[in-house]
């Protein structure tokens, strides 16, 4: 056979396995219901349209699984997707960048960006001092920083994977970075050290019982993981002495632990160092928490979401 024909033979072998993989790719974006007209392929990289954001197939999971929240965010004024030089996602937000790490960031940025879950029109002309108890990523630790008026930021997280993406995205945003003051360890009644299951894929919702009941993670992406517990009430009396001149915000998600922390707190009464609360609310009627909010002089709201027997609990203090 001669050379030519040997080049002609293998340029068709690879066309079609070419087309095999760009129509592969075809398939699975379909399955995600993501519209023709809103991707192209080419070689192994993905080019998402509405999002002018352009991937290696491997590193394209975050957005292919939270597509629709990509979407809800760029639709947003001052929202942009780009990636860094290892092609990792990344999206900047006004003043605020993150690092998307998986679907569920996306989902976490439309909850504090878009639908205002944590938002807080300043009743006061102090500096505010946010307490911020579940910090995950530092979504909303990061929201708060950007803020001209916040002037410090006490975070907690317990799970040393999902800390160390916090500090990824600390990094990421140098300009107000100083206003926080991140910790690895939760926070409880008593000081303790746990062993719990913990997933990446649900580390949003990861607590100190580990992985929820109505969880659907699969048993593969579980491992224990050693967390570590810091009262509350010894956190809070360090916090306090630091934030004589500012308004205190204190934002709680921790799933579950909100009611233990709750009544250490009602105990000792430095449940009223806070000004505002902002609760999510797991599991248990809120009713015992709203109790002790009220009896200490605090306006409050408490709404309960749809799906999950969960919700919100604002709280004003008169």
């Amino acid at each position: 056979m001669s050379l030519n024909s040997v080049i002609k033979n293998s340029g068709k072998f690879f066309g079609v396995k070419l087309g095999k993989t760009v129509a592969s790719f075809g398939n699975k974006l379909a399955s995600y219901e993501i519209k023709k007209e809103e991707f192209t392929i080419a070689n192994d990289q993905i080019f998402f349209k509405k999002l002018n954001l352009t991937l290696p197939y491997q590193k394209a999971f975050p957005i292919l699984e939270g597509y629709e929240d990509a979407l809800k965010l760029i639709a947003r004024k001052g929202v942009r997707f780009f990636k860094d030089a290892d092609e990792n996602i990344l999206i900047k937000i006004d003043n605020a960048e993150f690092k998307i790490n998986d679907e569920e960031e996306l989902f976490i940025l439309t909850e504090v960006f878009l639908e205002g879950t944590y938002n807080l029109i300043s009743p006061t002309n102090k500096k505010i001092a946010l307490i911020d108890i579940g910090m995950n990523v530092g979504v909303t630790s990061l929201f708060y920083a950007s803020q001209a008026k916040v002037e410090k930021v006490f975070s907690f997280e317990p799970f040393t994977p999902t800390f160390n993406m916090a500090l990824e995205n600390i990094q990421l945003n140098e300009t107000f970075a100083h206003k926080l003051y991140p910790n690895n360890f939760g926070l409880a009644k008593e000081d303790a050290e746990l062993e719990v299951p913990f997933s990446m894929k649900q580390k949003g919702r990861m607590g100190l019982n580990g992985i929820p009941i109505n969880s659907s993670v699969i048993k593969n992406n579980i491992k224990n993981h050693k967390i570590y517990l810091k009262g509350v009430n010894e956190q809070f009396q360090i916090i306090k002495e630091s934030v004589n001149n500012n308004f205190v915000v204190c934002k709680m998600d921790c799933e579950g632990a909100e009611y233990e922390l709750m009544d250490a707190l009602y105990e000792s009464g430095l449940i009223a160092l806070p000004d505002i609360y902002l609760i999510e609310w797991h599991d248990k009627a809120p009713n015992s928490i709203v109790e002790k909010l009220v009896e200490h002089n605090y306006q409050v709201v408490s709404t309960t979401f749809k799906v999950l027997h969960s919700g919100m609990i604002y709280a004003f203090r008169n």
